[in-house]
């Protein structure tokens, strides 16, 4: 069930856009959200320090599909 929160957010990381991920996935914009917390869970019970990089890898990739547009 992991492979499916990585495939997820790797589908996030590429196009920072939760409509068009669900429509590519076949999923609602809530289990798009619900994974992604999930995984943030998950990586913050092993090890906060990875969580933090994790945090901000993600928000800056946001960021910068933002500036693009």
């Amino acid at each position: 069930m992991l492979d499916h929160k990585y495939k997820v957010f790797y589908h996030l990381a590429q196009t920072p856009n939760t409509t068009k991920v669900a429509e590519e996935l076949l999923l609602s914009q809530p289990a798009i959200s619900k994974n992604i917390k999930e995984l943030e869970k998950l990586i913050s019970e092993i090890n906060t320090e990875f969580y933090i990089k994790f945090r901000i890898a993600f928000l800056a990739n946001r960021i910068y599909y933002k500036d693009i547009r």
